[in-house]
């Protein structure tokens, strides 16, 4: 796949585009600027990332503006080098026809899973192919085994019981009934019902302890699944299903045209420019830190509670810097 090419600045070169894609949309003439290279090597770059994740995963926004198309395919993906060489060289060896759901992508998946010490693979239907690998957990190794733990409770409809520190609480032992696993910015979560929610909670891995399962079976809401979890969850919190409405400004169109931020967003342009976004959420923490990021370019039409929220922030951001 290199086709003569430095393996070691090519992968370095598509980690970056991959981290830069799935953050903001951006040029090829940008990314050429940042490695010194022509924009027709930018485009092989991108004809590579195709090659690893789908035709489809580099959406154009415009005439000359890319982002990553969709949130849940590549937003987690965190290759180092060795790692993602590794990949290129399994590509190199089986031809790839499709997206994550071939055989023959399982099998690369299971090549890197062998060759890292900090490489996972979530295997639920919507995860498919969906591959773990960070440099945050370069001690993997130790939390593989919790991992595999807790996935046979998982297969086995089994409840586990772990030692888990809350934010601002000392560290207590949960009951759980296990769903699944979720990525999020290079973090992994084990999602799950405790007695303490009856809503599905994210528990970080590494922060897990004193995992045991238990011989009491999982109580999982009827017909729930972490399908259900990922449609309408806008990251890894899962609340009250609202609608959420939003009214950016013409400036950021490029920005949230093109990009599939959620399963049931609709967008709408209006006449002067602007975009209108809506979707069905299920808890607002996710979706707040990304409302304000867009500064004052967004305006928060639905639900009252996150216009509270995000006008309450505002006001303290502006009493900080009024000191």
């Amino acid at each position: 796949m290199f086709d003569g090419r430095d393996k070691e600045k090519t992968s370095k070169r598509l980690i970056y585009i991959i981290n830069m894609l799935k953050s903001r949309s951006c040029s090829a003439g940008e990314l050429a600027g940042k490695f010194d290279v022509t924009r027709r090597t930018i485009y092989r770059d991108f004809e590579d990332i195709k090659k690893l994740f789908g035709e489809n995963c580099i959406a154009k926004i415009d005439n000359l503006h890319y982002k990553l198309s969709s949130r849940k395919n590549l937003y987690d993906i965190c290759f180092n080098t060795e790692e993602l060489t590794t990949l290129f060289n399994s590509l190199e060896n089986y031809p790839v026809k499709n997206k994550y759901y071939s055989k023959l992508i399982s099998n690369i998946i299971d090549k890197i899973q062998a060759n890292s010490d900090y490489a996972l693979v979530l295997k639920s239907k919507e995860h498919a192919g969906y591959v773990f690998c960070s440099d945050r957990y370069k001690g993997f190794n130790f939390f593989k085994k919790t991992y595999k733990q807790i996935s046979l409770a998982i297969s086995k409809s089994k409840k586990i019981r772990i030692k888990y520190p809350p934010i601002n609480k000392g560290s207590k032992y949960f009951v759980i009934s296990p769903l699944g696993w979720i990525c999020d910015r290079g973090f992994l979560y084990l999602i799950g019902f405790s007695d303490y929610n009856s809503h599905p909670e994210p528990f970080k891995i590494d922060q897990i302890s004193n995992m045991e399962i238990t011989d009491n079976n999982s109580e999982i809401p009827d017909k729930f699944t972490m399908d259900d979890y990922i449609k309408h969850s806008f990251g890894i919190y899962y609340g009250e299903i609202k609608t959420v409405k939003l009214l950016f400004n013409k400036n950021v169109a490029h920005s949230i045209v093109g990009a599939k931020r959620h399963v049931t967003q609709k967008i709408t342009r209006l006449e002067n420019g602007n975009i209108l976004f809506m979707a069905s959420i299920a808890g607002l923490q996710d979706i707040i830190p990304w409302i304000l990021s867009f500064g004052g370019k967004v305006k928060v039409l639905e639900p009252f509670e996150l216009i509270e929220n995000i006008t309450v922030t505002a006001k303290n951001i502006l009493e900080i810097y009024q000191k």
